[in-house]
């Protein structure tokens, strides 16, 4: 009995160590205790503001993907992100932000907006969990999200960057479609009025999914995302598997669970989020493929190498090469990369890194 006990216990243990990155806000207190003139340059200060899209631990941590990116230029990167916001939660704190001074906020929010809107129970739920002052609405969304972007105009020297929400679902034509599309057509007209920049993340996704023909996309559902949420956090952190792998376990191309990116959907924000603060557009996107199921993991080292061997190019993980001919249509292909074959810190793996350079229009 003692021996059965001891084993439980260490299971627990286990459980709570792998679980570790849902529970703590670690990020939250140092963007508390930041202040832009800690920055090496206070006008490369950027602060990603948002949801769990944002926050990182639920969904591939884009934030983390453009640091690595922007850091060696100069710039801080803030992750404000907290899991299962509204835009109305963001407005509660967004004192918390402007008090650090950014150059930039990046703001991603209204996906939790949009769930709310299309069902009744996911409404509820939001407002008990998120201590919403009313039910929330399509109406109380614009009003928090304009709000939000008021503040924001406010603050010296802080340009908001705002990005349109990603799909819900990936099948077309269900009812969340029309919610996410007025919502997105908000954001865009707020950009336009106040003279901001609003990144397109959701016609990027969409692009991608118009060339996939796959059949098996699963229905959207509020309470059946729900439960791909809590399936997908436990492959990710009790399975280790990747973001890339739980989305095509369940169906679908760049989304894990019907509402958050993996690694691929997150790396097209990443892009347009660098493009935007960098002012300019890399030369070359290069796509690349790990010619391995078991190493997705590795696809950071793998880019960071792809980068390092093609001066001015922005890389991209993707699953087969077979993908790459579609994302070069209409485009100009400049040249064709072999990489050389790496050995990672992987026992007995070996990855095969084959990249194609496409020269971006200019």
């Amino acid at each position: 009995m003692g021996a059965v006990l001891l084993i439980v216990i260490a299971l627990l243990v286990w459980v709570f160590l792998q679980l570790r990155p849902m529970l703590g806000q670690a990020h939250m207190r140092r963007l508390e205790r930041f202040h832009s003139s800690l920055a090496a340059d206070r006008r490369k200060v950027v602060v990603c503001m948002g949801d769990s899209l944002t926050q990182g631990n639920a969904s591939y941590d884009y934030v983390h993907e453009l640091a690595r990116r922007l850091e060696p230029s100069g710039y801080t990167l803030l992750n404000a992100g907290i899991n299962g916001e509204l835009a109305w939660n963001l407005l509660q704190r967004i004192d918390a932000v402007v008090r650090c001074e950014p150059a930039y906020v990046v703001v991603l929010v209204g996906t939790n907006d949009a769930l709310a809107c299309e069902s009744e129970w996911a409404a509820a739920n939001y407002v008990r969990r998120m201590k919403l002052p009313q039910l929330p609405n399509e109406d109380f969304f614009r009003q928090s999200y304009s709000a939000l972007l008021d503040a924001l105009d406010e603050a010296e020297c802080t340009r908001a960057i705002v990005v349109t929400l990603p799909p819900l679902g990936e099948r077309p034509g269900e009812p969340i479609d029309a919610i996410v599309a007025r919502q997105n057509a908000f954001i865009e007209e707020q950009a336009s009025s106040r003279g901001g920049a609003c990144l397109p993340l959701h016609r990027g996704l969409e692009d991608v999914l118009a060339r996939d023909d796959r059949d098996d996309r699963p229905k959207f559902d509020a309470r059946a995302s729900r439960r791909l949420i809590l399936k997908a956090i436990f492959c990710r952190y009790l399975l280790s598997w990747s973001w890339d792998r739980i989305a095509e376990h369940n169906g679908m191309t760049l989304l894990t669970d019907m509402v958050h990116l993996n690694e691929r959907g997150g790396r097209i924000l990443v892009d347009v989020v660098e493009a935007e603060i960098k002012g300019q557009p890399a030369r070359y996107d290069l796509y690349v493929s790990i010619r391995s199921d078991e190493l997705a993991e590795a696809s950071h080292q793998v880019l960071e190498l792809a980068e390092e061997a093609i001066d001015d190019a922005a890389a991209h993980y993707v699953q087969d090469l077979a993908e790459i001919p579609d994302l070069f249509r209409g485009r100009r292909i400049e040249a064709v990369h072999v990489l050389r074959t790496v050995r990672l810190h992987i026992p007995d793996q070996r990855v095969q890194v084959v990249a194609l350079v496409a020269g971006r229009d200019q």
